[in-house]
């Protein structure tokens, strides 16, 4: 079972979003995964679904390596700056919380500012 929680926070705007996936629909996972990478390296349009995807899936598989939150946090930084054009936009976003609870695994909480984390990528 896949269960992420995204609470994303701007000076004036506050945005959760949920994605929920069970065993039986992971396949699923995998293509919108696919499908939101290949567009993304087409170069049209991203959006922040696009976004919650990519991100989604790395968390999934680095919680299913049981690596530590710290390192998921870092890891996902390297995977976006990838994305100009994602932190471009992720620039001007205060915070960003995300809940995870996949499998089995202790839920994970994984935080960054773009203020102070997402700039050093420039």
């Amino acid at each position: 079972m896949i269960q992420v929680k995204f609470n994303i926070y701007n000076n004036n705007l506050a945005i959760t979003k949920k994605m929920q996936f069970c065993k039986n629909h992971e396949k699923n996972f995998e293509l919108i995964y696919g499908i939101a990478k290949e567009t993304i390296e087409r170069k049209q349009k991203r959006e922040l679904e696009q976004f919650m995807i990519i991100c989604c899936h790395h968390i999934v598989k680095e919680i299913r390596e049981s690596k530590i939150t710290e390192v998921i946090e870092n890891n996902l930084l390297v995977e976006l700056s990838k994305y100009d054009d994602f932190l471009k936009t992720l620039k001007e976003i205060k915070t960003i919380n995300i809940e995870a609870k996949i499998d089995n695994f202790p839920k994970k909480n994984i935080n960054f500012s773009s203020k102070y984390r997402i700039l050093h990528l420039f």
